[in-house]
């Protein structure tokens, strides 16, 4: 019994250590360490040239394991054949790619799906590129935003979806980057504005102007300010209101206002920071003997004619410039009056004034006479201009 027991064993161990092809033992001695796994492609143990190896690390040139559509994943990239240089991740992406086409890289389903034999396109995301056919050199960011411009070499597209006119685009070829537009014209090319609030075409945070003035810089420290050739810097000015509206005093003889306008706060930034206040009119030939023209400039009257005896028609004009002192509360203001009439010489009237110019502050003309109308006010108009800051 315990014989015949002993030549069962001895079967079934001669079974388990039987091998695939042919059931046969291996006839050569398995190359390598002996602390590897060791297998070729027919999944028998053996040292022939199919043999691989797997230990705690595996280089990339054992590695080369071929995906459906002509892909393959060698451990480092998925490329397609027959062009090992591009990089394509995702469905389809790459799916037209020629033997040209070379160093392409794109992520995301469908990216570069056009191109054949573009070269050095970076696509990322799903359908980026798309259009792309035989260009070059272009860079897409954004979900599809190649369908708008098309077939193209140098460009750079940056949007969340399709966009013929995309957020971003730039020509890289020509050193040119638009906002909102497909054909930009400038170094940077801005949008329109629009209406609502936040949609100005540019904006600049109020900052401090450079220690030194340096020729092209454009800056903003409670105005602008431009520096010109040879590091001359200025403030910008410019027109604060226009009218034509021909207004006369009211009967009475007192003060009629024909014009108002208020300065906001902060237009005379600094020191030398001026207004300019230019207005003409008439004087009726009537008897009245108390015509007169007034500036006023907040609480304080800049320019007074006088009560003015001129019975005949005549013109006038007034010329006022205000300056900011040192002080935002310290103004000088010199006032220039002349009249067609041949006995009113040219009046200069020079004051001082201390209206607080970190608040708004209204510039007034009023006129006044017996009779409604003795005087009209036809042309009015303020300016400001900024002080030059050395």
């Amino acid at each position: 019994m315990k014989k015949i027991l002993g030549i069962l064993i001895g079967l079934l161990l001669s079974a388990s250590l039987s091998f695939a092809g042919g059931m046969s033992s291996p006839t050569t001695t398995p190359a390598g360490a002996n602390t590897q796994l060791q297998f070729n492609n027919n999944g028998v143990f053996g040292a022939d040239s199919d043999m691989a190896f797997v230990t705690d690390t595996l280089t990339t040139t054992k590695l080369n394991v071929p995906l459906t559509g002509g892909y393959y994943l060698n451990g480092v990239s998925i490329y397609k054949t027959p062009n090992v240089t591009s990089t394509y991740l995702g469905q389809y992406s790459g799916a037209s790619a020629q033997a040209g086409a070379i160093y392409n890289t794109a992520a995301g389903d469908t990216s570069a799906y056009d191109i054949s034999t573009g070269d050095y396109n970076v696509c990322i995301a799903p359908n980026s590129c798309r259009g792309v056919d035989t260009g070059s050199y272009n860079i897409d960011i954004g979900y599809g935003v190649g369908f708008g411009p098309g077939n193209r070499s140098y460009r750079f597209l940056l949007d969340s979806t399709v966009d013929a006119t995309p957020f971003l685009y730039g020509e890289l070829d020509n050193e040119r980057l638009g906002i909102e537009t497909a054909t930009p014209t400038a170094r940077f090319h801005l949008p329109a504005g629009m209406a609502p609030a936040g949609y100005a075409p540019q904006k600049e945070t109020e900052g401090v102007l450079l220690t030194t003035a340096e020729a092209g810089a454009k800056e903003y420290e409670g105005n602008f300010f431009l520096t010109k050739k040879n590091n001359v810097r200025f403030g910008l000015g410019g027109t604060l209101k226009v009218s034509t509206t021909e207004v006369g005093n009211n009967a009475g003889g007192a003060d009629t206002d024909v014009f108002s306008h208020t300065i906001l706060a902060g237009t005379l930034h600094g020191q030398g920071g001026e207004i300019e206040f230019r207005v003409a009119g008439t004087f009726a030939a009537t008897a009245s003997t108390d015509k007169r023209v007034k500036v006023v400039w907040g609480a304080t009257t800049i320019f007074d004619s006088g009560a003015l005896a001129i019975t005949t028609a005549n013109s006038w004009s007034v010329y006022c410039r205000i300056m900011r002192d040192t002080a935002a509360t310290a103004q000088k203001c010199i006032c220039d009056f002349t009249t067609s009439s041949a006995v009113l010489p040219t009046t200069v009237s020079y004051n001082a004034a201390s209206e607080n110019l970190a608040t708004n502050v209204t510039l007034k003309l009023a006129l006044s006479g017996t009779n409604a109308n003795d005087v009209v006010g036809e042309f009015y108009k303020t300016m400001f201009y900024t002080y030059e800051k050395p």
